[in-house]
């Protein structure tokens, strides 16, 4: 009964290999290795969306100061 089971697995995997093959693909992963690429991009994606907002707000700073000082000499 047991070895019955562990065939099925075993033909369904080459069955998805050979999928696979055909069809170009020959990465396989498994669900959980899909989820956690995804979570991973996801995190990555935040991460950069952050930088940029950094970036832009020290750029913005960087007007605002040089227009309080260029405001201040003028003075």
């Amino acid at each position: 009964m047991d070895y019955e089971k562990q065939i099925e697995k075993l033909k369904d995997i080459v069955e998805r290999e050979l999928d696979l093959e055909e069809s170009g693909s020959f990465l396989d992963k498994d669900p959980d290795e899909e989820k956690l690429d995804r979570k991973n991009r996801v995190y990555l994606k935040k991460k950069q969306q952050r930088k940029r907002k950094k970036r832009e707000n020290r750029s913005r700073w960087h007007v605002v100061d040089f227009v309080r000082r260029s405001f201040r000499i003028n003075r």
